[in-house]
């Protein structure tokens, strides 16, 4: 799930703006499917984000389009899961 190019978290981020309010529904699920994850299906509840999805919430915590929530929750999930090393296995094409 963390470095995987084609799924469920690629294509849930990419919905940015797709309609208004969009971005924030996108964040609020991503941060669900990772913590849940994390928290069921990893040892010691540390799950390795790819550094391109750290690198996508950092970016989406500082984007002027997106509302002062949606930059916030970016924000906390970047601190949140940037704190783990980022996952290093090749990204699936």
């Amino acid at each position: 799930i963390a470095t995987c190019r084609a799924g469920l978290i690629p294509a849930l981020l990419r919905h940015q703006d797709t309609f208004p309010g969009s971005g924030l529904l996108a964040l609020t699920i991503f941060a669900w499917v990772v913590s849940w994850v994390r928290y069921n299906f990893t040892k010691d509840r540390v799950l390795h984000l790819s550094p391109q999805l750290l690198h996508l919430l950092q970016e989406w915590s500082s984007r002027q389009t997106a509302s002062e929530s949606e930059r916030a929750l970016a924000k906390q999930l970047f601190e949140d899961f940037s704190r783990a090393t980022p996952a290093t296995s090749a990204p699936i094409p």
